[in-house]
């Protein structure tokens, strides 16, 4: 998943951070 820290925190930040 290869996805800037902005839209990272909207949609992987979740399951990611």
């Amino acid at each position: 998943m290869l996805i800037p820290p902005s839209q990272n925190m909207m949609s992987t930040g979740t399951l990611n951070n």
